[in-house]
Formats: C-alpha cells, structure tokens, sequence
C-alpha cells in the first residue's frame, strides 16, 4: 500500500510541476474549467490537470492543502529555473553600436578589440564614448 501511494506522490508532484499553479487561481473553478476544456477538445495538458485533482482525491489530500502543495511546487520550480539560469554563461556581443565588445574569446580574452583605423568619425565618437579612458589626450600645437 505504501508503494502505491509513493508512486501516486511522485506522479503528483511531476504533474504540479509540469503544469504551474499561479497564486491566484480558484481550484473550483480552475477544475471546472479544464473539465469543460477537456470535454471539448480532449488536450493531454487537461487530462494531466483532471489527474491531478483524482490523484489529491484518491491520496485524501483536501482543497486547501492541495494548493498550498501546487503553488510551493510551481514556486521551487522557478526558483530552480532561475538558479539554472543565472549560472550558465554570459554570451559575447557583436560589435552593435553602444555594447562593450571583448573580442571573440581567444587567446586575450580580457583585451578590447579596437576599430581599424579608416572607419568612419561617428564610429570611433561611440567607440571613446564606451572607453572614454582609451581617448588619446588632446595636445595643444602652437
């Protein structure tokens, strides 16, 4: 018996977090609605949905706690999502006017790429605007 509802709280827990639950959202009328969805349509996304509230049926959890599981699922998961995503790399930009442009990751990965020399004025106007240090200093010729 325990294994039985073991596999039905894990199905539950990766039908909740397939499937978010905003904070918002009346379980009556949320279940009524994917019933009427369901009935017309037959979508998988609404058959998951309607398992879910027979799941919570049949492990004998009630309303209330059925939600506060579904929101705390659909909030870990974004929580993860954010956490994954905060981690993967910075991508290089292209030379496209006013972004900082470090090179294509080569051997000097931390050197600025400059412009060649017969571009035109505006183009090195943005290029001292972004490194105003590297503009060479003005001398006064008598």
């Amino acid at each position: 018996m325990a294994i039985k509802e073991k596999k039905l709280n894990r199905r539950l827990k990766f039908l909740m977090n397939r499937h978010g639950l905003s904070r918002f959202v009346d379980l009556d009328k949320y279940r009524q609605h994917a019933a009427d969805v369901y009935k017309e349509y037959k979508t998988h996304a609404y058959s998951e949905i309607l398992e879910i509230f027979e799941i919570a049926t049949k492990l004998g959890i009630s309303k209330a706690d059925l939600r506060f599981q579904w929101i705390k699922e659909t909030n870990d998961q974004y929580i993860r999502y954010k956490r994954y995503k905060g981690t993967s790399p910075i991508k290089e930009r292209k030379d496209n006017k006013q972004t900082i442009n470090y090179g294509n990751g080569g051997c000097w990965p931390n050197s600025i790429r400059y412009p060649r020399k017969k571009r035109s004025k505006a183009l090195w106007r943005r290029f001292y605007k972004l490194f105003p240090h590297l503009k060479p200093k003005e001398t006064n010729k008598c």
